[in-house]
Order: C-alpha cells, then sequence, then structure tokens
C-alpha cells in the first residue's frame, strides 16, 4: 500500500503552510469590526470550522498572534483581541509598501515607474518556478513618502499572468497596466482587482547593503548610505509563487517595532 507522504514530491514543496495563511488571514481580520481591540473571539471550535482549518491549526496560529501581541488570553474564559497599539512596521506582516507609508501619516507616491517584459534570470526563474526562456514583466519604481524617496523596488511575476485579467474578461497589456499601477499604486491590490489574484502571504529575506552608484541617484542619497535590502516572494492562497520583489529601503523607512512577551 502506497503511503500519502510517498506522493508528496520533494522538489517544489509549498514554501508557506496552511497555519502561515491561517495567521495572515486572522492578522487582516483582528482589530476591525466585529474584531475590534476588546472584543472576544468565537471558541476554537467554531472559529476552526469558520475559517476551513483544523483546531490545530487554528491553535498555532493563535500562538502565534499571541507572541505579535495582537491577541491575548484569559484561562477559563477565552481569547480576545488586545488593546496594544497595532504595529506601524512590523516585520511578520506582509503589508504593501504604499500600506506601511500610508501607516506612518505620510502620503505614498511614485519618482520613477518603468514597466518592461524580459526572458526570465537564473533568480526569477527558480524562484517563481519558471521554465527556461519564460517571459516576465518587470516593474521599477521608486517609491516616495511625502514625496521623498525611500524605497527603490524591482517586482518580476510571470508575463502569462497579464493574460487573465478579470475586466472584461480581456488581458492587460503593459501600457494599461502601467498606467492602472500608476492610480493603484499597490501591486498586491491590482493582482485583486484586475487578474483576481490574492497574496496570502510572502517569505522574506532581509539583508544590509552599502547604496552603489545607481541607487544613490535613484534615492537621491550620498553613496555608501546604509540600506536595507530585501528579497521577498508572495504567494497566492494555492501556494503558488506569484511575486518576486526586491527592495531597498532608506533607514527613514525602516524602523521597525515589535511586541514582545515571556
Amino acid at each position: 500500500m502506497t503511503s500519502a507522504t510517498s506522493s508528496i514530491p520533494a522538489v517544489g514543496r509549498p514554501k508557506i503552510s496552511l497555519t502561515q495563511i491561517a495567521t495572515q488571514e486572522l492578522r487582516r481580520l483582528l482589530g476591525q469590526p466585529p474584531f475590534s481591540p476588546g472584543a472576544q473571539l468565537p471558541g476554537e471550535p467554531d472559529l476552526a470550522e469558520a475559517m476551513g482549518v483544523s483546531r490545530a491549526t487554528l491553535r498555532t496560529a493563535l500562538k502565534n498572534l499571541e507572541a505579535e501581541g495582537i491577541v491575548y488570553r484569559r484561562p477559563g474564559v477565552g481569547t480576545f483581541v488586545s488593546r496594544l497599539p497595532v504595529l506601524q512596521n512590523n516585520l511578520n506582516v506582509n503589508s504593501s509598501v504604499a500600506d506601511t507609508i500610508r501607516s506612518m501619516g505620510l502620503t505614498p507616491g511614485m519618482a520613477h515607474l518603468n514597466v518592461c517584459i524580459e526572458e526570465a534570470n537564473d533568480l526569477t526563474r527558480e524562484q517563481l518556478a519558471l521554465e527556461t526562456g519564460a517571459q516576465v514583466v518587470v516593474v521599477e519604481r521608486v517609491r516616495t513618502a511625502d514625496g521623498t524617496p525611500v524605497v527603490y523596488s524591482l517586482d518580476y511575476f510571470d508575463e502569462r499572468l497579464l493574460e487573465q485579467a478579470v475586466l472584461l474578461n480581456t488581458s492587460l497589456n503593459l501600457e494599461r497596466f502601467a498606467s492602472l499601477l500608476q492610480l493603484e499604486e499597490s501591486l498586491y491590490q491590482l493582482f485583486e482587482k484586475e487578474l483576481g489574484l490574492r497574496v496570502a502571504g510572502g517569505v522574506a529575506r532581509i539583508t544590509p547593503v552599502l547604496a552603489d552608484e545607481g541607487l544613490s541617484q535613484q534615492l537621491q542619497i550620498a553613496g555608501g548610505t546604509p540600506l536595507l535590502y530585501l528579497e521577498q516572494v508572495d504567494y497566492d492562497w494555492e501556494q503558488r509563487p506569484l511575486l518576486l520583489s526586491l527592495e531597498y529601503h532608506v533607514p527613514d523607512l525602516c524602523t521597525f517595532t515589535i511586541h514582545r512577551s515571556r
């Protein structure tokens, strides 16, 4: 008899788990009605059933949120939404750059936008699970906060995704995609509204780097200025890679606040 695990291939396994997806969805819902700060969550059996996950998965997701300070438990009573302030820049929250800038009380914008199609290189093929010769859309942007450049980013996704635009059942060309992005500012929201694709979560790696000549020109900073380099792959609800993002953040946007528990 063949075991269930033997049918799962070792290559191509999802890089995010169902627990991570449940944590992300709860994080999105909590803090707003009917789960405003101080509100009690439904019991674990009811909440697990509503989310379509096992109680074990839900319990782990709630533990993750408890560690972040988003929920707290009262033994014998239940789980409640925390009254602690919402984090402006939480390492565990997969927010768009535009949302992060807004959360800091600043106005997001773009000083530069260029959209093109090119052949996928080794990095994009590997991270997006593409075949040799595949074409990707490249979105190059300089993001601003109140007019000041704060992030230089390169985003990559499979060109074929443009063919599944939901409006009028027609595909998006690059010109229309760029114009919509100029208005929307967030790739996450554009993916959801125009392509019917919702980002469930991502896996990121953050590394300190120094600005070279190109980055110093794009971000209007001195050469050698410390930056934070973020490399992230975002996945859909089927745990398929959707988007590869390479971002260079200036220190002004890289002050993170975390809740610590013991």
